[in-house]
């Protein structure tokens, strides 16, 4: 199996949440909403299904524009959530695209992040057969090919701006 890490996705629920509050957002967020293979499933999967014969599927993670650009405090962790809670979400119902996530949290809020971190590991565990000591997806030739793996990404923002 060939699995390309840290792609690119953004879940249909936090994208509808950041659409209501920073819609307008500019930059980053406008490039984003300009490429839909990062936040429309079905384009995301023709893409995949265009290397069905390498059997690739991908681990997903956030993209952006950073969470603390636009949400301050409490706010950041719901935001936390409704990414995370989407990528377990579509992994569970595209396991042959999806095998696994990478969980986002904040250092704007350390000890909040500390939380969602847990959170979010008894999330994977939740829909993994073995756990790897954080080394990845390794299958084996009788293992289950949809056993996920799962990372925290730690994005330090910089808090100079």
């Amino acid at each position: 199996m060939r699995l390309d890490a840290y792609t690119h996705y953004i879940p249909a629920k936090f994208l509808e949440r950041m659409n209501k509050v920073a819609g307008d957002h500019k930059d980053i967020g406008k490039r984003m909403r300009g490429i839909p293979a990062i936040y429309d499933l079905d384009v995301r999967r023709k893409v995949i299904d265009q290397f069905k014969d390498k059997d690739y599927a991908q681990i997903i993670s956030y993209a952006m524009p950073p969470i603390e650009h636009f949400a301050k405090g409490a706010e950041i962790l719901e935001y936390l959530k409704l990414i995370n809670d989407g990528f377990v979400e579509l992994c569970d119902q595209h396991k042959d695209y999806f095998p696994g996530w990478i969980a986002q949290v904040s250092l704007a809020i350390p000890e909040e992040s500390i939380k969602e971190t847990e959170r979010a590991l008894k999330a994977a565990l939740a829909g993994r057969n073995r756990a790897d000591a954080g080394h990845g997806y390794f299958p084996g030739k009788n293992e289950d090919r949809h056993e996920r793996a799962h990372a925290v990404h730690i994005h330090e923002q910089d808090q100079r701006r």
